[in-house]
């Protein structure tokens, strides 16, 4: 039996791109071109759309990819320069020169530029004084200007179009990307998008009222992405994707005409991201092999008439920028194990010496724009890192509803048997999570430094003497397990091979658990909950559920006898009780599927707290009467996807535990200084 929890879905578009290391107009393209597994809620809201990891991975990994000519014979391979190469190794070493070596008292200094917690607002492209962005606001679609100093954002609202308005709910479709300011910072290039997905082009200037211009809605377009201005304003350079295959062109901003520079066929395309020499020449460009698994660098001329192979060695090298002399491109890579940001130098568009490091460990990340002065904007790109994890803790004293503010960075809080502290688990800066357990009386924390692994492995269980803690480690490539934590040593010891977390009963020599199988399709469902006795490690099936569905969750009522749990079948998610032998099921309250969260029982086992979401990223808690009924409000709200609710034991303090997505834009100055 597979011990992982049950797997949860990433829950809207810019959630799926991140997993695919894509963007989300990309991955809508895939859902309508190639087939992407993405499903549909009934309910219209920024999160209409879910997938789950398994099925993209399966998709992807199912995926035809049509034959594709052979990239550039490496110069590696040439003899003569294979020979020069390698004497030129013999003296560097392994070949891998850090700047910092060469250019001593020379400093790289990152800073963050911008934080947006409410995970909405994408900065795509920057001026060159670094002091205005531009992006979307993918909370409703709208085209936004951030100055990144004060943080005030202008929003660009023209009206409508043909009756519908530009920007609006970008989960209906009329939604704003791919978006960049011309260098005099006078007009904005972006894409809007109907409710059929079907992209146009337009031209704004950079003012409030001001009232776009159509450049192109050429049917035969299916996308667009990478623009950037030419330094006289009058042309845009962009990526068309027509029907399996992408163009490099050039875009008049006057009449709209295109003039393609060449073409890429279908699923061997540039990254989204092209970048225009200072001096307007040469274009870069990172471009994925057939089978995805390395990306290459290479220059273009403007006019189309040259490309060059800038790099060539394994892994994923992307994201270009230019310096702002135009001596060097800098750019993301892994060629050496890590992410870490690398210059290489040029003239004429090709390289004149090998790539050097010029800062390790820097993360995937998204080139936004270099400043005149050296300072190299980014984004973070992997979702997992752009992420905040918190606890909030509402007091519900006399009826009350009161929530503190994030107190707690970390996931899947529990109270301890005396309600003095709470165990969670947090995110370490790497992969994988620590145990923490936290003191509301004295504020202290204790972390419990085993790393439990990618996922987390579950919420953790107090055992009810309060000396214990069960938790699971799923760590990659092992196979996952229970232990008992003693939170006084600190030992963990395994006390159950197979099951994964879920509920201890009273006397705790029971743990229930939701198992999990995977059918004749490899597609794991979740659909039975067993008892599993921890003295004798025998288990058994105490309920299946009929029909259609998934267990996503469940809790055990105070007096031991009944569980309520959270299935979800392709449309809704569903609240429902059953006897604790398997006995009675019954469903009581019904919500679209990624509008309901998190379940629990209040202290006298009469009513169900659960979590539903309000609207955007706002979520609340429900009381519901275990007979069914009307669900109430509780006033108790959050910011951010609800993941885990669990109350006292006095029934006076929740703990809610909540993610949501934080937009950074982060700043490397002195890169002018350091790459010569």
């Amino acid at each position: 039996m597979n011990t992982d929890q049950p797997e949860i879905p990433l829950e809207s578009w810019k959630e799926i791109a991140a997993y695919l290391q894509r963007n989300a107009v990309t991955a809508r393209r895939w859902e309508k071109e190639e087939g992407l597994p993405v499903h549909r809620h009934s309910h219209k809201s920024r999160s209409s759309v879910y997938a789950y990891p398994s099925e993209i991975d399966a998709w992807r990994a199912s995926r035809k990819v049509a034959p594709e000519p052979a990239p550039a014979r490496p110069l590696w391979k040439i003899p003569a320069f294979a020979l020069t190469m390698l004497l030129c190794l013999v003296m560097v070493g392994n070949g891998i020169r850090p700047v910092s070596a060469q250019q001593p008292g020379k400093s790289l200094t990152a800073r963050l530029v911008m934080s947006d917690t409410h995970g909405a607002i994408d900065i795509e492209d920057i001026t060159a004084d670094g002091r205005l962005g531009v992006g979307v606001d993918w909370s409703n679609g709208d085209l936004v200007v951030t100055d990144l100093a004060s943080g005030k954002i202008t929003r660009l609202l023209p009206g409508t179009l043909d009756g519908r308005t530009l920007g609006g709910n970008a989960a209906v479709g009329r939604y704003v990307a791919w978006t960049a300011l011309s260098q005099d910072h006078r007009q904005i290039v972006f894409a809007q998008y109907d409710d059929s997905n079907k992209p146009s082009l337009w031209v704004i200037a950079n003012e409030p009222g001001a009232k776009p211009r159509l450049l192109t809605n050429n049917p035969e377009y299916k996308n667009f992405s990478g623009p950037v201005w030419s330094a006289d304003g009058k042309s845009i350079l962009l990526l068309i994707h027509v029907d399996r295959a992408a163009q490099l062109a050039w875009v008049s901003a006057a009449n709209g005409s295109v003039k393609v520079l060449t073409s890429f066929d279908w699923d061997h395309y540039p990254d989204y991201r092209v970048k225009l020499s200072p001096d307007g020449k040469y274009i870069a460009y990172s471009l994925d092999d057939p089978d995805e698994k390395n990306q290459y660098m290479y220059t273009i001329a403007a006019d189309g008439s040259r490309n060059s192979v800038l790099t060539n060695t394994a892994g994923l090298n992307e994201s270009p920028a230019w310096t702002p002399d135009g001596s060097h491109i800098v750019f993301v890579s892994n060629r050496a194990g890590s992410f870490d940001l690398w210059a290489v130098a040029v003239r004429d568009g090709k390289a004149t010496d090998a790539p050097v490091r010029v800062k390790k460990d820097i993360g995937r990340v998204v080139n936004v724009g270099m400043t005149r002065s050296g300072s190299y904007f980014y984004t973070l790109r992997d979702i997992s890192r752009d992420r905040l994890e918190y606890i909030s803790i509402a007091d519900l004293k006399d009826g009350g509803a009161k929530t503190s503010a994030e107190s707690l960075i970390g996931i899947r809080a529990t109270w301890s048997p005396d309600g003095k502290s709470i165990a969670f688990k947090r995110r370490l800066t790497g992969n994988g999570y620590v145990l923490v357990v936290h003191s509301l009386e004295t504020g202290e924390e204790r972390t419990y430094s085993t790393n439990l692994g990618t996922t987390g492995a579950g919420r953790p269980m107090w055992f009810h003497d309060g000396k214990g803690i069960l938790t699971g480690i799923a760590r990659e490539g092992s196979t996952p397990a229970v232990y008992r934590v003693d939170v006084k040593s600190g030992e963990f010891k395994e006390i159950a091979g197979n099951p994964g977390p879920g509920f201890l009963s009273p006397d705790d020599k029971t743990l229930y658990i939701a198992g999990r199988i995977t059918d004749a399709d490899k597609k794991v469902r979740v659909d039975h909950i067993v008892a599993f006795d921890l003295a004798t490690q025998q288990q058994k099936v105490v309920f299946t559920l009929p029909g259609e569905g998934e267990i996503m969750e469940f809790s055990l009522s105070p007096d031991s006898k009944t569980l309520v749990m959270r299935r979800q079948d392709a449309k809704d998610a569903h609240l429902g009780v059953v006897g604790v032998d398997g006995s009675g099921y019954r469903e009581i309250y019904t919500e679209p599927r990624a509008a309901l969260s998190s379940v629990t029982w209040s202290k006298d086992g009469r009513s169900i707290l659960f979590g539903r979401r309000k609207s955007g990223d706002n979520w609340e808690t429900m009381r519901l009467p275990v007979s069914g009924g009307k669900a109430e409000p509780t006033g108790v709200q959050v910011r951010g996807t609800l993941q885990n609710l669990d109350l006292t034991t006095d029934g006076l303090r929740l703990a809610l535990s909540a993610e949501r997505t934080v937009e950074e834009v982060w700043a490397l100055d002195n890169i002018t200084s350091v790459v010569k």
